[in-house]
């Protein structure tokens, strides 16, 4: 390396020294490349070794395997020797991404199903009790609602309603008919036709009316529990 100051057979001690620092900065900044590239490869590279002298716990580290070598063998004991690998990129496999997809996407089916049967419980006790319980959204939970309304819910009792209120649908039905006053005192099933009262026995009108019992359960011989 020449001298700036005009001397190119000897370089002063200033340019000694730039010189000594651009040689430190090259072995810096060539240190730091091979890190760099080590840490950029799939698998990871060697980037010193480790030396362990006998039976030792402490492990001593060089940049270059001879040096393990000449450094174990000058000790006279059995030494050891490993290789120090930089750190590889973590990777994630194509294979775990696709088992990640399709988990993600059975759990979302799952919630789906459940808040559809959810929903037709719901759906199912509110015909029943007659409260209103809703639909699902973040502020609503018609299963929680379906459930207290089930909770409080207490069955009307059959009583006997006027002849006024009695379902007088289109479609046949039977019906309990009672017809009470000086003349009748009975109780009747009567059938309605879907235009009036069918196979009633008394010209006196009926008073009053209630819904059937409900049927006996069924064994599985056909029997009924009565």
């Amino acid at each position: 390396m020449s001298c700036p100051h005009g001397n190119p057979e000897e370089a002063c001690d200033e340019c000694a020294a730039l010189e000594a620092k651009w040689d430190a900065g090259f072995a810096a900044g060539r240190k730091q490349a091979e890190a760099d590239f080590a840490a950029r490869q799939p698998v990871g590279e060697v980037v010193a070794w480790g030396v362990r002298i006998g039976d030792s716990d402490t492990w001593g580290y060089v940049e270059v395997e001879s040096d393990a070598d000449f450094i174990g063998k000058q000790s006279g004991l059995p030494y050891e020797k490993k290789p120090l690998y930089a750190a590889p990129p973590r990777q994630t496999s194509q294979a775990h991404l696709e088992g990640l997809d399709r988990l993600l996407g059975e759990t979302i089916d799952q919630r789906d199903r459940y808040h559809e049967a959810a929903d037709e419980l719901a759906e199912s006790i509110e015909r029943i009790t007659g409260v209103e319980i809703g639909e699902h959204s973040s502020a609503n939970f018609p299963w929680q609602n379906a459930i207290e309304a089930a909770e409080e819910y207490q069955p009307a009792q059959v009583e006997w309603q006027p002849i006024e209120t009695a379902p007088k649908a289109k479609h046949p039905m039977i019906v309990v008919i009672a017809v009470w006053d000086s003349y009748v005192s009975d109780v009747y099933g009567v059938f309605w036709d879907g235009k009036q009262w069918a196979r009633w026995p008394h010209k006196a009108q009926p008073t009053h009316w209630m819904p059937l019992p409900a049927a006996p359960a069924i064994d599985s011989q056909g029997n009924g529990n009565g």
